[in-house]
This record gives structure tokens, C-alpha cells and sequence, in this order.
């Protein structure tokens, strides 16, 4: 059997690509069959022409023309060592041996390599052809690309060369302001001249022709007033118009003007005599307001004392009553009297209830006297009590 190691036996979908021929390896050679009645072990020899016809083939399929461009892409040195390697497994599997006799050696019968060692061995020389591929396709377009981008350099260059040379033939002068100027007054001063020139050489021409009086007689000037008279008449009656029509228009604006300025002289007159009256009424309003001002400060100045009694009545208790003997106070909230409760204990309870009142700021007794009834019993006790009460209270008292 004839072995390919570089065909898969799948059938794979054909890559676009520059056609490459197909390098196959030397086939082995062929196994004799065995017969039925030969044993194992035992190998049938071929005759010296066969051998040699076989050996002459294998030569020529060594020596197989090969492209140079396919010569530069295969490694050779990495399928040496992989078929190497796939003949070294053959023969551990299988267990041959070589054997030797005489010029030629004997052919036997050698086992297929495994699919999946070819396989991978396809896939490994598939892998490299395509790399070999995609890398002379990545390099031919670097090359056609750098082609075109030093043919548009150097067109570039060329134009460049070529609108320098343009400019520098066809540079315009650069022209000077006061230059402008001067040429244009020589240029005046020329026609004046020419013009001048011209004049003179015009009044020699006709001083040299002799005057000639084409009038025979003298000639009477008048004027057609009747021919005319229409024209006249209309041309004043329309000046007259146009007069008359605009001293009749401002008359009537100046008119209109006046009587406007009458009435908003009439209207300031009015708010004048509002003023005056309103400012009347201000110094009124005025004298009122200071009026009120001044009760208001006598309001507030004024001390209603039947606050100060209802504060009494309501606190004194029924054991204690005033005295006319003695009564002292002013409007700082300083007082004194002069009472007499029923003992002591009336005494000191009615302390008790001024200090508990919130308008009593302080309580004091002094000079207390006992008296002594026509039977020697003790009697009513005299004392004097001063008071210290808020001032508020003339104005705003509030009964507890």
C-alpha cells in the first residue's frame, strides 16, 4: 500500500491561494501478501529486477522538481524528524526487525503510521504553508502600499518643485504707497499740461480767422405777454396757494398749541388751589397730632391710686384695720402705715400675705405697742408697716 503522509482523508474545503504542487514522500514498500499456505514469519523474496525497478522509482520521486518558492517555505529538517519519529512507532508497535541478506535488503510487509499522528502531521505542514501564505500576502501589500506612497512623495515633491518655480517667476513687485501717489499726480500733471497745450494752440487757431458780423441791422427784442400770460398766471396762483396753505396750517397748529397750553394751566391752577388747601388741613392734622401726643404723654404719666386701694382691700386681713394716726408714700412705691391687728399672730400672718402678693417687693413692722384693757388684760397690739410695691400697679393690676 502507498501512504501519503501530506493527504488527510477528510475531505476539507480547498483555500484561495497561489497553486502549490504536492510534495508526497517516498512510499514504502510493498508487503507481499500471504498465502494460505505459507506461516507467519516466513518472507517470500522479490527478484533483482523488481528490487531494482522499485529502487530506480524511489530516486525519482526524491528527485521530483520542485519550485523554488514551495523549496523556501517546507522545513525539512522538521519533516525528517517527524517521519523519524512516525517509523520509530511503527516498528515498537509492530516489533519488526530489519534483516540483512546479501547486496539488498529484504522488503517486508510494514504496518500503516496511526490516522492520528498523520493527522497532526498534516495539520502541522497546513499550518505552516498558511502561515508562510499570509505572511508573502502581508508583505506584498506593505510593499505595493509603500510603492504608491513614495510615488505620491515624490509627485508631491515634483508639484511642489514646480509651484516654487512658478512663483518665483511670476513674483509681483511689491508696490510702495507714496510711489502710487507720485505716479498719479505726474500722471494729472501730464494731462494738465496736454490740456493747457491744446487750449493755447486753439485760441492761436482762431485768433489767425477774421471776424466776421452776420447781423445786417439791429435786431428788437420783445416779449409775447399774451403767449405767456397763461402760463404765468398759473404759476402764481399755485405760489399764492402754497403760501396761503401753509401760513394756514401753522395758524391752526399754533392755535391748537395754545388752547392745549390753556387747559393744563387751567388744570395747575386747580392742583395749586388743592395744595393750599390740603396744607391747611396738614396744619391741622398737625396741630392735632401734637395734641394727642401730649395726652398720651399724661396718660401715661398718670397714677390711678384706686389700684393701690383695691391692692389694700383685697390684702389686709380682718384682724388688722388701718389707723389715721399716720400715712406716708409717693409714687416711687414707698409707703407707710400706721395699723393694729389683734395679737402678734395677726402680725406675722399679715406679713405673710403682702410677701406672698407678686407687687410687693418688700415688708418691714416697727414700733409695736401693746395695750392693756381697764381690767389689766392684754389688749390690741399697735405697730407701723412699710411697704415696697411695684409702680405698675397705678397702671395695670390684676386681682389674684
Amino acid at each position: 500500500m502507498e501512504v501519503d503522509f501530506l493527504k488527510s482523508n477528510k475531505n476539507k474545503e480547498k483555500k484561495k491561494g497561489p497553486e502549490t504542487k504536492e510534495i508526497k514522500w517516498s512510499k514504502t514498500e510493498k508487503e507481499p501478501d500471504k498465502s494460505a499456505g505459507q506461516e507467519e514469519g516466513v518472507v517470500k523474496k522479490e527478484n533483482g529486477l523488481s528490487r531494482f525497478l522499485n529502487f530506480l522509482k524511489s530516486k525519482l520521486r526524491r528527485r521530483q522538481v520542485i519550485s523554488p518558492d514551495l523549496a523556501s517555505k517546507i522545513d525539512k529538517k522538521a519533516i525528517l524528524s517527524a517521519r523519524k519519529e512516525v517509523l520509530k512507532g511503527i516498528k515498537k508497535e509492530k516489533g519488526t526487525t530489519e534483516k540483512t541478506g546479501g547486496w539488498f535488503k529484504l522488503a517486508r510487509k510494514k504496518p500503516k503510521p496511526e490516522p492520528e499522528k498523520v493527522k497532526e502531521e498534516i495539520k502541522m505542514k497546513e499550518e505552516v504553508k498558511e502561515d508562510v501564505e499570509v505572511k508573502e500576502e502581508i508583505k506584498a501589500k506593505e510593499e505595493v502600499k509603500a510603492g504608491e506612497i513614495k510615488l505620491k512623495e515624490e509627485a508631491g515633491d515634483n508639484k511642489k518643485q514646480d509651484d516654487k518655480k512658478f512663483e518665483n517667476k511670476i513674483k509681483p513687485e511689491k508696490e510702495n504707497f507714496f510711489k502710487k501717489i507720485i505716479a498719479r499726480l505726474r500722471a494729472l500733471a501730464t494731462r494738465k499740461k496736454g490740456e493747457e497745450g491744446e487750449k493755447k494752440n486753439n485760441n492761436r487757431e482762431l485768433s489767425r480767422i477774421p471776424e466776421t458780423n452776420l447781423i445786417r441791422d439791429d435786431l428788437v427784442i420783445f416779449i409775447d405777454w399774451k403767449k405767456n400770460i397763461i402760463m404765468l398766471l398759473i404759476f402764481a396762483g399755485l405760489s399764492f396757494g402754497l403760501v396761503g396753505g401753509t401760513y394756514w396750517g401753522m395758524d391752526k397748529w399754533g392755535k391748537d398749541k395754545e388752547a392745549s397750553s390753556r387747559e393744563f394751566e387751567e388744570e395747575f391752577k386747580k392742583l395749586d388751589e388743592e395744595i393750599k388747601e390740603a396744607e391747611v388741613e396738614v396744619e391741622e392734622i398737625l396741630i392735632f397730632k401734637k395734641k394727642l401726643s401730649l395726652a398720651s404723654q399724661l396718660l401715661g404719666q398718670h397714677v390711678y391710686w384706686n389700684n393701690f386701694f383695691e391692692f389694700l382691700e383685697d390684702n389686709i386681713l380682718t384682724d388688722v384695720y388701718l389707723t389715721n394716726k399716720g400715712f406716708s408714700g409717693n409714687i416711687n412705691g414707698q409707703y407707710g402705715f400706721a395699723m393694729v391687728g389683734k395679737d402678734f399672730g395677726s402680725i406675722e400672718a399679715q406679713v405673710r400675705r403682702f410677701l406672698a402678693n407678686k407687687y410687693v417687693t418688700g415688708v418691714s413692722t416697727s414700733q409695736a405697742q401693746i395695750s392693756q384693757t381697764a381690767d389689766g388684760q392684754i389688749g390690741t397690739v399697735s405697730f407701723n408697716l412699710e411697704l415696697d410695691i411695684d409702680k405698675n400697679i397705678f397702671i395695670e393690676y390684676e386681682k389674684e
